[in-house]
């Protein structure tokens, strides 16, 4: 009986231990958002001085803006497109009762 226990303990530790390290390698690819503004910003400070501008004019920083907003912009199109897809009129829609509904593809009926 104290040798199954025995085993049974260890199992659990093995257990707790991979379930651990499975959650330190899913954190490990996280990335807190001042290290994505930190990266944005190298990012768009490298486009800008390969583009010409130097760092301290307007136009630098008129070029960072213009990256910045870009940015802003990609992203709220990405999150629309999300919000789009899953909402009714969207690309998936939920049938209401009956032998026929409205799909993305055209008028879909189903035969009783």
């Amino acid at each position: 009986m104290a040798q199954q226990a025995q085993i049974t303990k260890t199992g659990r530790r093995a257990r707790w231990l991979i379930g651990v390290g499975c959650m330190a390698l899913l954190l490990g690819g996280c990335l807190s958002s001042a290290e994505i503004a930190r990266m944005n910003a190298e990012r768009d400070m490298n486009r800008c001085t390969g583009y010409g501008f130097k760092p301290g004019t307007e136009a630098f920083a008129r070029c960072r803006f213009d990256l910045d907003q870009r940015r802003d912009a990609e992203h709220e199109a990405d999150r629309e497109a999300v919000r789009a897809s899953t909402m009714w009129g969207g690309f998936y829609t939920v049938p209401p009762p009956g032998p026929c509904w409205q799909t993305p593809w055209g008028l879909r009926c189903d035969t009783w």
